[in-house]
């Protein structure tokens, strides 16, 4: 039961009670119900409002067997404050324990906040990462097909360039062959041309000395057989055909050729007459 006015909020002096259950000071409840404009016969709690009487009536007019009936509205209440003391106590040390429950519960619910603003924020840190990261794989897998058709055209290229670049080399080799087989046809060739350069010049040489030695005996055979004088005279003036040095085939080797071999031409015979 509590031991306070709801009117004045303070211990209950002389309490009264009224027939809703409700106590209050007797002062207050006279002030309550002595208010200006309140002219009736009842009033009204004022916790509940609920209509009580503020009158008694005339029990002159009832019978007798109804007069225990018959009480005021507003009726004192004794009460037992010898407890008082240690209620007291005992609720303001519940009511300690109940505020720090209430600060504890607070303390929890700032926490439980901060770390459902943090979930939150994990959350959509966490669906924008996934989106990036699917993004990113989007992009990876993009790249990484790219660089596949790259690889196989680029793959298929060397293979055709190393077999283009094999066939080259092959040429190349040819024709070094060539080159040096060529190469060595031209020093032989060029070494049987000096030979018969010299060979041609010794044999100029020699044509040109047996001319020599040959004017030399006509001059003396014209001393000694001057009456023949005049028929040589005409037989030299006769224009001397001179035929070209025959033409000797030379059968070469493939490989090697030896320089030909040329005989020397045969002295003329000097005409006795």
């Amino acid at each position: 039961m509590t031991v306070q006015c709801s009117i004045c909020l303070s211990t209950l002096k002389h309490p009264v009670c009224l027939p809703c259950g409700h106590l209050y000071c007797r002062r207050c409840l006279n002030d309550h119900v002595n208010v200006p404009g309140n002219h009736g016969l009842t009033s009204t709690c004022p916790d509940c409002r609920a209509t009580f009487n503020l009158v008694v009536p005339d029990l002159n007019y009832l019978p007798e067997k109804y007069h225990p009936f018959i009480s005021h509205a507003v009726r004192r209440v004794y009460l037992d404050t010898s407890a008082y003391t240690d209620l007291q106590k005992q609720l303001k040390h519940v009511e300690a324990r109940l505020a720090r429950r209430i600060a504890s519960e607070e303390e929890f619910m700032r926490r439980c906040e901060a770390l459902t603003a943090a979930l939150n924020a994990h959350r959509a840190g966490e669906a924008e990462a996934n989106e990036r990261i699917s993004e990113i794989e989007d992009d990876f897998y993009e790249t990484e097909r790219n660089l596949k058709e790259q690889i196989g055209e680029l793959t298929a290229r060397c293979e055709e360039l190393t077999i283009e670049n094999a066939r080259e080399k092959k040429e190349a080799k040819s024709r070094r062959n060539k080159q040096k087989t060529l190469q060595e046809r031209l020093a032989i060739a060029e070494a049987q041309n000096a030979e018969l350069k010299q060979r041609m010049k010794r044999l100029e040489r020699e044509r040109r000395e047996s001319n020599q030695v040959l004017s030399s005996d006509e001059d003396s055979d014209e001393e000694l057989f001057s009456p023949l004088a005049h028929h040589q005279s005409e037989f030299l003036s006769l224009p001397r055909l001179i035929k070209p040095l025959p033409r000797r085939h030379m059968v070469r080797d493939r490989n090697h050729s030896p320089p030909p071999t040329l005989q020397d031409r045969p002295k003329r015979m000097r005409l006795a007459i």
